[in-house]
């Protein structure tokens, strides 16, 4: 499998269903995964994945992983909240000839309600419980 993940020759990679491991006296990590990737290019790129509530440990299980050429904003890493913990679940993928048009992108978080609330109680939001993941692209004319 290493082999066609290197023959992507990817900017981001998506990873879902990714598990944890552990190690005596250390918090659960993506062992696996880090010794899946020495040696390729994205051995070096950066990497958000989900964690525990706490932050200190990732799942045994079903971890998203993203890693990503270009540097990840650490404010604008959740799309959803659910019970009050920020979830990176939305995804914005772009070809490799759009992303020379590339100027930035931004996550809309300031005004997400928790989705968790909506499912506690008798009210629903009509809104979607997403936020918008923006992207900027500067075309030529013509």
């Amino acid at each position: 499998m290493r082999p066609q993940l290197v023959r992507l020759d990817a900017d981001v990679l998506c990873l879902q269903e990714v598990n944890g491991q552990e190690e005596p006296g250390h918090p659960r990590r993506l062992l696996a995964l880090e010794r899946f990737l020495e040696d390729t290019p994205y051995a070096g790129y950066h990497k958000v994945s989900t964690m525990t509530v706490d932050g200190a440990q990732v799942y045994d299980e079903r971890n998203l992983v993203i890693l990503s050429r270009f540097e990840i904003g650490e404010h604008q890493q959740f799309s959803l909240l659910h019970f009050g913990e920020g979830r990176m679940i939305d995804h914005l993928l772009v070809s490799r000839g759009l992303l020379a048009h590339y100027k930035g992108s931004e996550i809309h978080n300031e005004l997400l309600h928790d989705e968790s609330i909506a499912f506690a109680t008798e009210i629903k939001f009509p809104e979607s419980d997403h936020a918008p993941v923006i992207a900027e692209f500067e075309l030529p004319d013509g």
